[in-house]
């Protein structure tokens, strides 16, 4: 006769979850301090050199601290205190007003959401800079950046921890956790796209079908809770108008956003550096932590840490592969994205 073989307890579970945890997390904080402080080296350094009269790539900082303005910095080599300046706008450092020596804007992500305007005037500041910026040079806004320029425009911001990406309520049971990790970006782009020759995808390989519709799919780094509502239509519509990013469940919300001078990314282009995607996964470390931490309920804490721990594993990987492995040298797709802007606001080709 067989013997029975009991099944872990879901609390038993956990706890099997917690020592890995607290590891993963004791070498996320060790580590994290010595990145945030090569950052802060490597950024000063930039910003030392002399200024030039020539137009300058405007970042606005709304990291609350997190060094976003920084790292955003230091994804180009080519930006530096001659043709680059930071702004941290969460710390009531001023919006300018005369624009003649800009060149572009990059707004970085942020903690906050646009919900928060009240608390945070800021908020509210950055979406009137935004429309009128957008009036006169190209403004590429990451993550938050994004959202803000979109709720600048009229465009509706949604929660996906209640919601899906068409804004319908997500049933009890199946409530999405901050989406965070590697995601992929499904470029889609017909042959009646005016988006298909867009110097924003200058360089990226795209596969091309017998119609002409280009298509190119890749991996970024994401850490959100908020997003654009997607628009209404048919699956056919979507298909061909969707520059999205996919969840793990096949479930699609918009990753690129391009109208005139306004480009928005839900991903984080600026993490695929060297030092940037040191700062992600350092973050990524710790949320195993954060998710023992929480108030949630033991079958969610579960679900979220099964899920957390495959994604450090993913990062792990790209990071073999692309920070220190076969494809070190290549520009990963994402970050080649933050640079073709910058060589679209500065007018040089690359």
């Amino acid at each position: 006769m067989s013997e029975t073989v009991n099944k872990p307890s879901v609390e038993q579970q956990i706890a099997g979850y917690r020592q890995f945890a607290e590891e993963q997390a004791k070498e996320g904080y060790r580590v994290g301090e010595k990145v945030l402080k090569q950052l802060e080296e490597e950024s000063q350094k930039r910003l030392a050199v002399k200024e030039s009269p020539g137009k300058k790539i405007l970042i606005i900082d709304c990291s609350e601290g997190i060094g976003l303005g920084p790292l955003t910095m230091i994804a180009d080599q080519r930006l530096t205190g001659a043709n680059c300046r930071v702004i941290d706008i969460d710390k009531n450092q001023e919006l300018p007003t005369d624009l003649t020596d800009v060149a572009g804007v990059i707004i970085t992500g942020s903690p906050a959401d646009t919900n928060e305007k009240e608390a945070k005037k800021w908020i509210g500041q950055l979406e009137k800079f935004i429309q009128e910026a957008s009036n006169k040079v190209p403004v590429l806004g990451i993550c938050f950046g994004m959202q803000a320029e979109m709720e600048a425009t009229g465009r509706e911001i949604i929660n996906l921890k209640k919601v899906d990406e068409r804004g319908r309520p997500r049933p009890a049971g199946n409530r999405k956790s901050s989406n965070w990790g590697l995601n992929k970006v499904s470029l889609w782009l017909d042959k009646q796209s005016p988006h298909r020759d867009h110097p924003l995808f200058r360089g990226l390989k795209f596969q091309e079908d017998k119609e002409r519709n280009r298509s190119c799919v890749f991996d970024v780094p994401v850490h959100h809770s908020y997003s654009l509502k997607m628009q209404t239509g048919t699956a056919e519509t979507d298909r061909k108008n969707l520059i999205g990013v996919e969840y793990p469940e096949n479930a699609g919300y918009a990753g690129i956003n391009i109208n005139g001078n306004l480009i928005g990314v839900q991903f984080h282009p600026e993490r695929l550096t060297e030092i940037g995607f040191l700062c992600a996964y350092t973050v990524a470390q710790v949320t195993g932590e954060e998710i023992l931490n929480s108030k949630e309920s033991s079958e969610e804490k579960l679900r979220q840490l099964q899920e957390w721990k495959e994604r450090l594993a993913q990062l792990k990987q790209f990071k073999e592969e692309w920070i220190g492995g076969p494809k070190k040298e290549e520009t990963p797709p994402g970050l080649k994205i933050l640079q073709n802007f910058v060589s679209l606001a500065l007018d040089v080709e690359k």
